[in-house]
C-alpha cells in the first residue's frame, strides 16, 4: 500500500508550479485483477476550499521479477507516448475538418513523473464524469460492440489519414515505435504460458465432448507459440496506431438514460499500443467481449466497422477505397483475425476469475514464473467452457463459411 506521504510527494513534483494545498487523498490499489503491470491510486485533490480535482494516478508495479520479464518502463513510455505525442497530432489533424464526432475515447492526460523504478501516470478520474466500467465477467450487447468499434474505427482511420496528407510528421512519429509485444513474448516464460494456454483450452473442449471444435482448434493452434509468432512478424504496410488491450476491464461507458444505451466510451491502458493492422484490435476485441448471441452476428459488426472507419477517413478528407479499401480489410481480416482468438482465449480465464481465485504478481517475488502464477485453477469452469466453446465455435463457422464478409 502506498502512504500519502509517498502520493504527496509525487504530486508535489508533479504540480510544482501551481499552488494546490490541502491534499486530501483517498487510496485505492488492487495487486490482483486491476492490472499486473500497474496499480490505480484515487486522488482528491483540493487547493483552499473551492477549487477541487479528482484524479486518477496510474503507478507502475515495484515487483522486480515482473519489472524484469515485462519490461514495464518501456510500456508506461508507451502509454506516455500515446497520450503526449500520439493523441495530440490526431486531435491537431481533425481541427478543421467536418468532423461530427472526434476521437476523444481516452480519458483526459495531465501529466507523468519518472523516478528510478517508478513510473506514475496521472490523468482524470472519469467516475467523476459519469463513466462506468464494464463488468469483466459480463458479455456487452450490440449497442455496447458497436459504440466501442466505432471508437476504434476513428482511431484508425487517423493513421491513414495521418500518413496520406502528412507523410512527414507520420514518418517521424512512427520510426521508432517498438514492437514491445513482439520482444516480451520471446521470454523463455511466456512461451511456456502461452503453450500451457493452448493445452487448458484444449482440455476444456475435450472434457466437454466436443470432439469437432477440439480437432478444429488443434489444427489451427496446435504450434500456437510459432503461430503468435509468424502473425506478429507478418510485415504489412497497411498498418495503424492500435489499442492492443482489448479486454472487458479497459472500457468505460456514459450513459443518458439507462446502462442498455451507451453515449460514449473512454478506452483506458494504452501501454500496449503499437503499429499493427487493424484487425488486431477488431478481432481480439470481438472475440474477447461477445457472447454466442453477438458472434452470430459478427459479420453485421465487422461491416459497421468498416462503414464507420470509412466515414470517419472520409471526413478527415482521404479516400478509404485508395488508402484501405473493403476489399483490403476483407484480405486483413482473413490475415489476421486468428490473433483474435489466441488473445481472447489467454484473457479469458483471467476475466472469469474471482477475486480470491486472481494469481498475485507478489508471486513472481517467491520463485515461480509467469506460467506457474498466471495459470491458474478457477470455479467458474462450466462458465468458461461456454465462452471458449462460442468463440472457437465462431472462428470455426466462419472459415468454412465460403460466403463470409463478401
Amino acid at each position: 500500500m502506498v502512504s500519502k506521504e509517498t502520493v504527496k510527494s509525487w504530486l508535489s513534483k508533479i504540480f510544482e508550479s501551481i499552488n494546490f494545498e490541502n491534499y486530501e487523498i483517498q487510496i485505492k490499489t488492487n495487486d490482483k485483477d486491476s492490472g499486473y503491470m500497474s496499480s490505480i491510486i484515487f486522488v482528491t485533490v483540493q487547493n483552499g476550499s473551492s477549487s477541487t480535482i479528482d484524479l486518477v494516478i496510474k503507478k507502475s508495479s515495484d515487483v522486480k521479477s515482473i519489472r524484469e520479464t515485462v519490461e514495464v518502463r518501456k510500456f508506461f513510455f508507451r502509454e506516455i507516448f500515446m497520450y503526449e505525442t500520439v493523441f495530440p497530432i490526431f486531435a491537431k489533424l481533425e481541427k478543421g475538418k467536418i468532423v461530427d464526432e472526434k476521437f476523444d475515447s481516452y480519458p483526459k492526460y495531465l501529466s507523468s513523473l519518472i523516478l528510478d523504478d517508478t513510473e506514475i501516470i496521472l490523468m482524470e478520474n472519469l467516475a467523476k464524469s459519469g463513466y462506468k466500467m464494464w463488468n469483466r465477467k459480463i458479455n456487452m450487447d450490440m449497442n455496447h460492440c458497436k459504440i466501442v468499434l466505432k471508437a476504434y474505427a476513428k482511431l484508425h482511420s487517423l493513421s491513414f489519414a495521418l500518413k496520406d496528407q502528412n507523410r512527414t510528421v507520420y514518418n517521424s512519429v512512427t520510426s521508432n515505435v517498438e514492437d514491445l509485444l513482439k520482444n516480451w513474448i520471446s521470454f523463455p516464460s511466456l512461451k511456456d504460458y502461452i503453450n500451457g494456454h493452448k493445452d487448458t483450452v484444449l482440455k476444456t473442449l475435450q472434457d466437454h465432448g466436443d470432439s469437432l471444435l477440439s480437432e478444429f482448434y488443434k489444427e489451427e493452434l496446435d504450434d500456437i507459440y510459432n503461430v503468435t509468432k509468424r502473425i506478429l512478424n507478418i510485415n504489412e504496410d497497411q498498418v495503424v496506431f492500435t489499442h492492443d488491450d482489448n479486454w472487458n476491464n479497459n472500457y468505460l461507458f456514459k450513459y443518458k438514460d439507462c446502462c442498455d444505451h451507451p453515449i460514449a466510451v473512454s478506452i483506458i491502458d494504452w501501454q500496449m499500443s503499437s503499429l499493427r493492422s487493424p484487425i488486431f484490435d477488431v478481432s481480439k476485441f470481438l472475440y474477447s467481449v461477445c457472447s454466442k448471441k453477438e458472434l452470430d452476428r459478427l459479420e453485421d459488426l465487422l461491416r459497421y466497422y468498416y462503414s464507420c472507419f470509412a466515414e470517419h477517413l472520409t471526413n478527415l478528407g482521404s479516400c478509404p477505397e485508395n488508402l484501405f479499401s473493403f476489399s483490403d480489410f476483407q484480405r486483413h481480416w482473413k490475415t489476421f483475425s486468428l490473433f483474435g482468438i489466441i488473445g481472447s482465449t489467454m484473457v479469458m480465464k483471467i476475466t472469469l476469475l474471482d477475486e480470491d481465485e486472481a494469481p498475485s504478481i507478489n508471486e513472481l517475488e517467491n520463485g515461480k514464473n509467469f506460467n506457474e502464477v498466471f495459470n491458474v485453477s478457477m470455479s467458474a469452469d462450466e462458465l468458461y467452457y461456454g465462452r471458449v466453446r462460442d468463440v472457437v465455435s465462431a472462428y470455426f463457422e466462419m472459415t468454412t463459411n465460403p460466403n463470409f464478409l463478401k
